[in-house]
C-alpha cells in the first residue's frame, strides 16, 4: 500500500471538512477514482483519525465531571432573557397607566371641589309661610327643616307639598335650593326646566341653573350663565365670580 505524503494528508483532511478549493477537490476525487492504492491509504487514514477522535471524546467524557465550568459563565436561559424584556415593557406600560390615573384623579378632585363649592352658596332669605291645611303644615315643616339645614327632610316635605299644590312657584324654587344643597343637580335641573317655562324669577333661574349644570359636570354650559349673573347687581354676584375663578 502506498504511503501518504504530508501534502496528501492535508488535502484529504481539507476534503473531508469540505474546505478544499474547487480545482484541488476535482483533482483529488479523480485521483481517488483512478488510483486504488491511494484510495486504500485514504480509507486507512480516515479510519485511524476516527479512532483517535473516538478515544479523545471518551477521555473527555470520563474527565468532564472534574472540569471546572465556573470559569465560563452560562448563557442566561431563554425564559430569563424574555422575562427581562417583558419586565422593561411592563414597567413602561405601568408608568403610563399610573400617569393617566393621576391626571384623571386630579381632574376628579377639581370637579369634586367645584361641585362642593356650588353647594355652599347662600340662598336669599325668603320662606313662604301659611298655616291651617295639610298642605300648609307640610310647607311649614319643610320651612323649619330648611332653616335648620336639614335639606333632605325639607326636600321630602316640599315634594309632598307640591303634590298637593303643584302651582306654587316659590315652593318649587325652594325645593331647587334644597336639591342643590344635597348635590342632586339632576333633580334640580328637571325642576328648573319646569320653572323656566313660567317665565318668573329669571335672575334666580340663571344662578340656580348654573349651579345645577356644575353638579351635572357641564361646566362649559354653566360658564355663560355665571358670567351673566356676575355682571348684574344681584345677591349672587360675588359667589358667581368666585365660582368662575375656580374653573
Amino acid at each position: 500500500m502506498k504511503d501518504l505524503f504530508p501534502k496528501d494528508i492535508a488535502q484529504l483532511e481539507a476534503w473531508w471538512n469540505q474546505s478544499l478549493p474547487e480545482m484541488e477537490r476535482i483533482r483529488l476525487e479523480e485521483r481517488l477514482k483512478t488510483d486504488p492504492e491511494f484510495r486504500l491509504a485514504a480509507d486507512k487514514l480516515r479510519k485511524t483519525l476516527n479512532t483517535l477522535y473516538d478515544l479523545q471524546r471518551e477521555t473527555w467524557r470520563k474527565n468532564s465531571p472534574h472540569f471546572d465550568r465556573s470559569a465560563f459563565p452560562a448563557k442566561p436561559p431563554l425564559l430569563l432573557r424574555i422575562s427581562k424584556s417583558w419586565l422593561f415593557w411592563v414597567s413602561i406600560v405601568a408608568f403610563l397607566l399610573l400617569g393617566s390615573y393621576l391626571v384623571k384623579k386630579v381632574v376628579l378632585v377639581e370637579k369634586s371641589e367645584l361641585i362642593q363649592a356650588s353647594q355652599k352658596f347662600s340662598p336669599p332669605d325668603w320662606l313662604p309661610y301659611r298655616q291651617g291645611s295639610q298642605a300648609d303644615e307640610l310647607l311649614d315643616s319643610a320651612s323649619k327643616a330648611y332653616l335648620n339645614s336639614r335639606y333632605r327632610r325639607a326636600s321630602r316635605k316640599l315634594e309632598q307639598y307640591l303634590a298637593l299644590k303643584p302651582a306654587d312657584i316659590e315652593a318649587k324654587l325652594m325645593l331647587v335650593v334644597a336639591y342643590l344643597k344635597q348635590g342632586e343637580g339632576n333633580k334640580a335641573w328637571q325642576l328648573l326646566q319646569d320653572l323656566e317655562k313660567k317665565g318668573e324669577y329669571p335672575e334666580q333661574l340663571s344662578w340656580y341653573k348654573a349651579l345645577a349644570l356644575i353638579q351635572r359636570n357641564q361646566e362649559d354650559a354653566a360658564k355663560p350663565l355665571l358670567r351673566q349673573v356676575a355682571k348684574e347687581n344681584n345677591p349672587w354676584q360675588a359667589e358667581a365670580r368666585r365660582l368662575l375663578e375656580q374653573f
